[in-house]
């Protein structure tokens, strides 16, 4: 029984019935950090507390989301908030610390969270948020005729069209991280109001990057975009660019009026 079960899966798998479209787990790994977190300084434990719970009951309110980022609040006076993945959110103590109240700082921490959903899209190929166009269920080729008598029904046209839809089809744009952010606040009982009170904070923290640059992994370079090579000729081999230049008179220039002996000029 166990051994017929065993070749219905592979049945299957041969057949592409378990496939699936969805990206794999690399589209949504934790990247490497260039320092550790746990080697960032720690803000207070009430500071650290008010942005664990405000950002849980962000996410326990939108389980749309699709992820569990970890909040960490760094213990830094300037401010700053990105994200890293799909798996930790950071804010530093001093961005807390200027939001009076917790709707404030929820806006602040839903925008985050959109734009990690924005990026998280932007990874996922085009082919698979598009929607596949299927050819015709039923065309005919050559003397195929439904009715009989013609030696032609090909239905070309269909296949044009078919053709053109796939050449013109375009990927859904990005979702707006803002739009998102105010279903985020309205779903956990915020006011989506808050984010224009928190917008003079978002602008102060989005000039100031310097955690983000340390706990981002480092950008891998286009293959085609590297360093050029070194062309140096090895030893006892003359560059191309030092030979000498071949004296004049050596080269006739080509007749370009008369052909070649023996060849008859076109009338």
């Amino acid at each position: 029984m166990r051994l017929g079960r065993w070749w219905a899966v592979i049945g299957l798998a041969a057949a592409g019935c378990l496939q699936t479209d969805e990206p794999n787990l690399n589209y949504f790994r934790r990247p490497e950090p260039l320092i550790n977190p746990a080697a960032l300084t720690p803000a207070s434990t009430e500071t650290a507390a008010r942005v664990d719970c405000v950002g849980r009951k962000l996410l326990a309110a939108n389980p749309q989301i699709g992820a569990r980022p970890q909040f960490h609040t760094v213990g830094a006076p300037h401010a700053e908030v990105f994200h890293r993945g799909t798996t930790d959110i950071f804010i530093t103590e001093g961005l807390v610390q200027n939001c009076p109240d917790d709707s404030q700082l929820a806006a602040i921490l839903s925008i985050e969270l959109g734009k990690l959903v924005r990026d998280r899209e932007a990874r996922v190929p085009g082919e698979i948020r598009t929607k596949e166009i299927l050819p015709p269920i039923d065309s005919r080729y050559g003397n195929d005729d439904m009715m009989g008598g013609t030696t032609d029904r090909s239905n070309t046209r269909q296949w044009e069209e078919l053709d053109r839809e796939r050449k013109t089809r375009r990927r859904p744009p990005l979702p707006d991280a803002y739009f998102l952010a105010k279903d985020y606040l309205r779903a956990a009982g915020y006011d989506p109001a808050a984010m224009n009170a928190a917008e003079p904070l978002l602008r102060d923290a989005a000039s100031r990057n310097l955690l983000e640059k340390q706990l981002s992994p480092s950008v891998a370079p286009h293959p085609g975009s590297g360093p050029i090579p070194d062309m140096t000729p090895p030893p006892g081999v003359t560059p191309i660019r030092d030979l000498p230049a071949p004296p004049p008179g050596n080269f006739p220039a080509p007749n370009t009026t008369s052909p070649p002996p023996g060849v008859t000029p076109l009338p």
